[in-house]
């Protein structure tokens, strides 16, 4: 979806509907090192926030006052930014990062839009293959997958398809959106992928060509790259209206719900690409899709939460106990090298605890511990003198 920071939009000028560049302006806004066109945006598990950027194929990493902690990108130049895959830097214009999913295990996955130009635009029109990149966040460790988008339908050629956005079902299968139209023809339809077992790629040169050169056929017996894809449904049979001509936000609600949003590009479009825009009437709608019971996904909830109560201090002898086996957690280090899910405490002091459920979600909770005497009550001296009053 479109949420890009870009400069106010000039002055209109007469009573046509377009709104003109103003000659006084100049020709270029100059590029800002912090520009962004956020497409896609999730949070992890310790509340952080991570956004894909379509025009600049980055990956940023804000903390939840939305401060900068880093920046993946082609280009590293700034203190925050990390590298990101060198390729991702030869993306088609304006067809870069447009999803971005966080999963149960802390993976964080963006994919391209469009094939990347590699080693040039026919390359980029011709191909089918996306690059599905994968971070850890905890090691820094990228890997790379590919995937394929349908063939030429119709008149819809291999260079119309896009990805609108993806999301995770679980660590390891996901949902995205192919949607292209072109000359009456239309097509919106959600895909169900896997990971399992694929490889990821590791280099740039097969037998000659790049990744993006390679056919399906050719793709499949250069490298063991095993990619399962099966058809989930049809956006148009389900109601979605032809206008909404850009599917790009894709949401799980539940194993049986899921919800989508067009981009409407904020109503507006340059259809001469002479800078003068027109209003185009498109508005955004939310679109909620119940399931039927053959399509119901095996979601896993990416978030977990690990509650050792609150900070206390107790008089006499301490024994506190924690447990964390009832909050679904299947393993746990301690700051002291305890293992133990559930355990007696007898010492004062702060405990911090890093819990993983069975899916590999990772929750952290601390507690303060501590530990006082009995108070001393002083009551005064006995009076034997004191006589009671009728």
């Amino acid at each position: 979806m479109e949420q890009a920071f870009r400069p106010s939009l000039p002055v209109g000028q007469g009573n046509t509907g377009e709104v003109a560049w103003s000659d006084t302006l100049g020709t270029v806004v100059s590029n800002d090192p912090w520009g962004l066109d956020s497409e896609g945006i999730t949070q992890d598990n310790e509340g952080n926030f991570w956004i894909c950027d379509e025009y600049g194929v980055s990956i940023w990493k804000l903390d939840q006052n939305f401060k900068v902690l880093n920046r993946y990108t082609p280009f590293p130049n700034e203190m925050e930014d990390l590298p990101l895959d060198s390729l991702l830097g030869k993306r088609r214009a304006n067809r870069g990062l447009e999803g971005i999913t966080y999963t149960p295990n802390g993976k964080i996955f963006a994919v391209i839009q469009s094939p990347i130009d590699n080693p040039n635009t026919a390359t980029g029109n011709a191909s089918r293959i996306h690059r599905l990149v994968e971070l850890d966040p905890a090691t820094g460790a990228m890997r790379t997958f590919v995937y394929l988008h349908e063939p030429d339908l119709g008149q819809i050629r291999s260079r119309d398809w896009k990805l609108g956005d993806l999301i995770a079902i679980n660590n390891e299968e996901f949902l995205t959106v192919e949607h292209a139209e072109r000359n009456g023809w239309n097509s919106k339809n959600i895909y169900k992928f896997s990971i399992a077992g694929a490889t990821p790629v590791t280099s740039n040169d097969f037998g000659g060509s790049t990744l993006e050169q390679l056919t399906p056929a050719g793709l499949a017996t250069t490298a063991s790259y095993r990619f399962k894809k099966e058809f989930y449904t049809d956006l148009l049979e389900l109601g979605w209206e032809r206008q909404h001509d850009k599917p790009e936000g894709l949401a799980i609600v539940n194993d049986s719900t899921i919800a989508v949003i067009n981009d409407n590009d904020f109503g507006i479009a340059a259809p001469n690409a002479d800078g003068k825009i027109v209003l185009t009437g498109k508005t955004t709608r939310l679109y909620v899709f119940g399931l039927p019971a053959d399509k119901h996904l095996d979601y896993v909830n990416p978030y977990c939460k690990a509650d050792l109560g609150q900070d206390y201090v107790t008089c006499g002898p301490l024994e506190a106990f924690l447990a964390l086996g009832g909050q679904g957690f299947t393993q746990a280090t301690w700051s002291d090298g305890n293992t133990d899910l559930n355990r007696i405490i007898d010492s004062a002091g702060t405990y911090a605890v890093a819990a993983v459920n069975q899916y590999g979600c990772t929750a952290r909770d601390t507690i303060t511990l501590g530990q006082s005497d009995f108070p001393s009550v002083n009551l005064g001296e006995t009076n034997s003198s004191a006589q009671a009053h009728l």
